[in-house]
């Protein structure tokens, strides 16, 4: 099992891309911290995996809030050693376009899906040093190379703004023996796409016209990318964003 031994914390874990991919971290060997904001989500996916074999625990936490972050990387790093892996992948998405976002929602986004990874790298950092090293993977997005057809600027900024700060940080913290790089998805089946069905932002249909194959993601197809990204057989990606896009990049 390729992360056999390793400690990984997965923000945004309680469903969605982040279940999938602490699910596929935990079938790769990985103890698995899992935080989102609603407890409930992050218990029955640790439960999920507990089910299957593996070790998990789903903890409560707010990424845009420092004492929270402080705390969770705590009780990750008490329950199981020092974290060598995070996933951050705690998101939001307004579905607004440009005029009609107002100035709390885009504060509110840019809190969650920037400043958030901020304050979760910052403090996962000493952890990881502790071990001799680790692997950060931060969730951007095709949104971080192209508009989104159904507008949401706020979105789309939050994550070019997230694949800057993942080359920086690549830079960075490589002397430190910490590998940062970015996971690129396209439209996937989450809660967040499903909202943008129902607001009519967009539809199936020019979801699909936007993309070279014939399906949208599913959650665990983006899970395992991340799981083998974290995972040494990816050591030679380094501060780059891994587009998995189904093609949407390049229409």
């Amino acid at each position: 099992m390729k992360l056999q031994g390793r400690v990984a914390i997965v923000t945004g874990g309680g469903n969605g891309i982040g279940r999938a991919a602490a699910i596929a971290m935990a079938a790769e060997g990985a103890t698995v911290a899992i935080v989102d904001v609603d407890e409930a989500q992050a218990r029955d996916a640790a439960q999920e995996i507990a089910g299957r074999g593996g070790r998990a625990v789903g903890l409560a936490g707010d990424v845009s809030r420092a004492a929270d972050v402080t705390r969770f990387v705590g009780e990750a790093e008490a329950a199981f050693g020092p974290v060598t892996i995070t996933f951050n992948n705690a998101g939001i998405q307004l579905h607004k376009s440009l005029v009609d976002t107002d100035e709390e929602g885009w504060d509110r986004l840019f809190a969650v899906n920037v400043k958030g990874m901020f304050l979760v790298s910052k403090a996962v950092i000493p952890s990881m040093e502790r071990a001799g090293g680790g692997v950060i993977l931060n969730a951007a997005s095709v949104a971080s190379f192209r508009p989104l057809m159904g507008g949401d600027t706020a979105y789309v900024a939050s994550k070019g703004a997230i694949l800057a700060m993942t080359r920086d940080m690549a830079f960075a913290l490589m002397r430190r023996n910490i590998r940062v790089l970015a996971l690129c998805p396209g439209p996937t089946r989450t809660g967040i796409l499903a909202r943008s069905l129902q607001l009519g932002v967009v539809t199936e249909e020019t979801v699909r016209a936007l993309q070279l194959t014939d399906h949208i993601a599913e959650p665990d197809e983006i899970g395992r990318m991340a799981a083998f990204l974290v995972s040494d057989d990816a050591r030679y990606i380094v501060g780059s964003g891994v587009l998995i896009d189904g093609g949407m990049s390049i229409t």
